[in-house]
């Protein structure tokens, strides 16, 4: 899957873990306590129900784990009022990142994981 799913494509079935246990989409963000990610996901959980009645499953998608993804949770709902209460998946070591084509496998930091 060069560049990433597009539209018709089969999402990839992800291996990994999440701060829940449940199925989901995924919903990508760019990292844990930056501006844009706590409105997206905090919009996002407050339009839950308009996603469930159209048989969509929620689930956000960064390079953290969920241990940092359960202190996020936390300032979301300060934030904007949204609870979340859809899975957050874990990509700390990039795999799935880079596998979608959001990150570039080649642009790396010292410690060899690719740039976000």
């Amino acid at each position: 899957m060069t560049g990433g799913p597009t539209i018709n494509d089969k999402f990839p079935n992800l291996q990994g873990a999440t701060q829940l246990q449940d199925d989901f989409d995924v919903y990508e963000y760019l990292g844990d306590f930056t501006p844009v990610c706590n409105t997206k996901l905090g919009q996002a959980a407050l339009h839950k129900e308009k996603f469930t009645k159209c048989g969509t499953k929620l689930c956000g998608f960064s390079c953290n784990d969920s241990n940092s993804h359960k202190n996020l949770i936390k300032g979301i709902e300060v934030v904007t009022g949204g609870k979340v209460k859809f899975p957050l998946f874990c990509d700390p070591m990039y795999d799935a990142a880079v596998e979608l084509s959001i990150l570039d496998e080649t642009n790396k930091d010292t410690k060899g994981l690719p740039l976000t």
